[in-house]
C-alpha cells in the first residue's frame, strides 16, 4: 500500500527482463529445476505486467502531469502534490483488482521453493 506502484513495476519488469536475459545461461536438462522455476517466473510476470502495467503507467503519467485528480462531483479533487502517493494510488479505477494480484503474484512467491531454488536467506515477501 506505501509503495509506490510505479517503482513496484519498474522492479517487476527489470526482474522479467533480468530472466529473460539470463535464461539461455542455463540448461534446460542440467538445471532442470532452476530453468523451471525461471520459466515459471518469467510467466506469472509476463501476466501480471500484461495485464496491468500499460494502463497504471498511462493513468499514473497523466495524472502526475496534471497534478490534479477529478475525485466526482460531490468530493473536492485531491491536488496530487499535496496528497501521499498511497491516497494518490487509490484513486486508480483498477486499484482493487491491481492490489488483488499484487497479493497472487506475492502468494505465488510465497508459497513456491523459490527462496530454496534460488538460495535466498534472509528476504521474505510479504501478503499484508
Amino acid at each position: 500500500e506505501r509503495d509506490n506502484i510505479s517503482e513496484v513495476l519498474d522492479s517487476y519488469y527489470a526482474t522479467y527482463k533480468f530472466i529473460m536475459e539470463n535464461l539461455e545461461l542455463l540448461d534446460s536438462e542440467k538445471d532442470e529445476e532452476l530453468y523451471t522455476t525461471a520459466v515459471s517466473i518469467l510467466q506469472k510476470l509476463n501476466n501480471f505486467l500484461t495485464k496491468h502495467q500499460n494502463d497504471y503507467r498511462r493513468w499514473y503519467v497523466k495524472i502526475m502531469r496534471e497534478d490534479i485528480i477529478k475525485v466526482s462531483e460531490h468530493e473536492e479533487d485531491i491536488i496530487v502534490h499535496q496528497t501521499t502517493i498511497e491516497v494518490v494510488q487509490e484513486c486508480y479505477y483498477r486499484y482493487e483488482e491491481l492490489q488483488e494480484d499484487f497479493k497472487a503474484l506475492n502468494k505465488f512467491f510465497i508459497e513456491s521453493d523459490i527462496r530454496k531454488i534460488l538460495k535466498i536467506n534472509s528476504y521474505e515477501w510479504r501478503i499484508d
